[in-house]
C-alpha cells in the first residue's frame, strides 16, 4: 500500500499532531508513505527527526498553476494508491489539479466544525467523484457536513492520543521553571492559536472577572498568532502584567499543560481539540464553553465542564474546578478514563480499514 498525504499549512497545532501521529503509526503497520507538507514548517521539521518520507511543496500562498504542476508531478512520480488530503487548501488543491490530471482516489480529513459553502465551488469540490470518504474528527463534525453532503461519503474516526508518548513528556514543573514568579499560585491556562475562532479575547474577560474575586492566581496563554498585540494591549490597559503571561509559542505543550491546574478553552468553534485529549493525560481538568465537537469529551461534570459563552460562567466554572476537590477528583478521572477510550491505535487502524477497503474497490 502507498498513500501520498497532502498537508498545506505552516502553523503547528493539533491537527498537525494528529497528522504525525497517524503518519508513525501506519508507518509501524508497514504502510508506504510520502508526506508533502509546506518547505519550511514545523510539520517538515518533524518529518527528517522522525525519518518520515517528505517532500516539500509551496502551497501556502495560494493554489497556482505552478502548484498544480509540482503536485502533479509528484503524484506520477510516486504512483500513490491512494491521496489523504489534511487541510482546506489541500482539497482545492487535488480538486483543481484533477482538471488537468486523473487522479487516485481522495479521501479528506475534516477538522473545522463549519458549515459546508453555499457557492458552487465549494459543494463541487465536497461532492466531487474523486473524494471516496471525507473523515470526520468528531460526530459533531459529521452531523454538520450532512447537511451538504450524502451521509454515506462521511465517516467518523476519532485520531486519539498516545497516552504513553504524552505521559513521557509530562513535567509539571516546566512552567514554574521558567517563570519562577508563578510559584505558590493557582496557574489557569489557555493554549492554542491566538486567532477569533480560538477566542483568547473572552479568556482574557475571565481573567478580569477572577482577578477581582480571587487573589492566589496566575494566568498564563501558550500560543502564538494575530491576536497577539490585542492581547499585550488588554494586559497594559487593565496592569494584569503581574497577573498574565505571554508565553508564546512552545514546542513543549503537553508539558507545559501538566504544570497547569486548570485549562480552559474559550473556542467559538471546535471539531475535537486535541489539547483536551492532553490535558486529560496529563490529569489537569478541563473548562470549556459548550461549542462543536468538545462534549463528545467533555461530558459535564464528569470528566470536565461545560459552560455557556460567557465570562462570568467561565469565571464560576473556574472557582467550582478550582477549590471543589471532590468534583476536581472526579473530573480529573473522568477525564483520564476517556482518553484511554480514545486510545491513538483505535483512530490508525480504523483509517488504515478505510484505506484497504477504497483501495480494494479501486483496484
Amino acid at each position: 500500500m502507498r498513500i501520498l498525504h497532502l498537508h498545506s499549512e505552516k502553523n503547528w497545532g493539533g491537527g498537525e499532531k494528529q497528522l504525525l501521529q497517524l503518519v508513525l503509526g501506519l508507518k509501524e503497520h508497514g504502510v508506504e508513505q510520502l508526506l508533502i507538507c509546506p518547505k519550511g514548517s514545523m510539520l517538515e521539521r518533524q518529518c527528517d527527526q522522525e525519518k518520515i518520507n517528505k517532500s516539500p511543496l509551496r502551497i501556502d500562498s495560494g493554489i497556482s498553476l505552478i502548484t498544480c504542476y509540482h503536485f502533479i508531478k509528484l503524484i506520477n512520480q510516486y504512483q500513490p494508491d491512494l491521496i489523504h488530503l489534511h487541510t482546506s487548501k489541500a482539497h482545492t488543491l487535488a480538486i483543481v489539479a484533477s482538471v488537468f490530471s486523473r487522479m487516485p482516489p481522495l479521501v479528506l480529513t475534516r477538522r473545522m466544525n463549519n458549515r459546508v459553502s453555499g457557492n458552487w465551488f465549494s459543494r463541487h469540490k465536497y461532492n466531487h467523484p474523486a473524494i471516496q470518504k471525507i473523515i470526520c474528527v468528531s460526530d459533531r463534525v459529521k452531523t454538520t457536513l450532512s447537511l451538504a453532503i450524502p451521509k454515506e461519503k462521511l465517516q467518523s474516526i476519532y485520531g486519539g492520543i498516545s497516552i504513553a508518548d504524552t505521559e513521557m513528556k509530562i513535567d509539571q514543573n516546566f512552567l514554574t521553571d521558567k517563570y519562577p514568579h508563578l510559584n505558590s499560585k493557582k496557574v489557569i491556562g489557555f493554549v492554542g492559536r491566538l486567532t477569533e475562532v480560538k477566542d483568547p479575547l473572552l479568556f482574557m474577560e475571565m481573567v478580569k472577572t477572577l482577578h477581582k474575586s480571587m487573589d492566589d492566581l496566575s494566568f498564563v496563554i501558550i500560543g502564538n498568532g494575530p491576536l497577539v498585540d490585542v492581547l499585550e494591549n488588554e494586559i497594559r490597559k487593565y496592569e494584569l502584567e503581574g497577573a498574565v503571561t505571554l508565553v508564546g509559542f512552545t514546542s513543549d505543550s503537553i508539558s507545559a499543560i501538566s504544570s497547569l491546574d486548570l485549562l480552559v478553552l474559550t473556542s467559538r468553534n471546535e471539531g475535537i481539540p486535541n489539547v483536551i485529549l492532553e490535558a486529560f493525560v496529563c490529569q489537569v481538568p478541563v473548562l470549556a464553553v459548550n461549542v462543536g465537537g468538545i462534549p463528545e469529551l467533555i461530558k459535564d461534570e464528569k470528566s470536565g465542564l461545560l459552560v455557556n459563552r460567557s465570562p462570568q460562567d467561565l469565571a464560576v466554572g473556574a472557582e467550582r474546578l478550582l477549590q471543589d476537590a471532590d468534583l476536581r477528583e472526579r473530573v480529573i478521572n473522568g477525564g483520564k478514563k476517556r482518553a484511554q477510550q480514545l486510545d491513538a491505535n483505535k483512530g490508525i487502524e480504523a483509517t488504515l480499514e478505510l484505506y484497504n477497503r477504497i483501495i480494494g474497490a479501486n483496484s
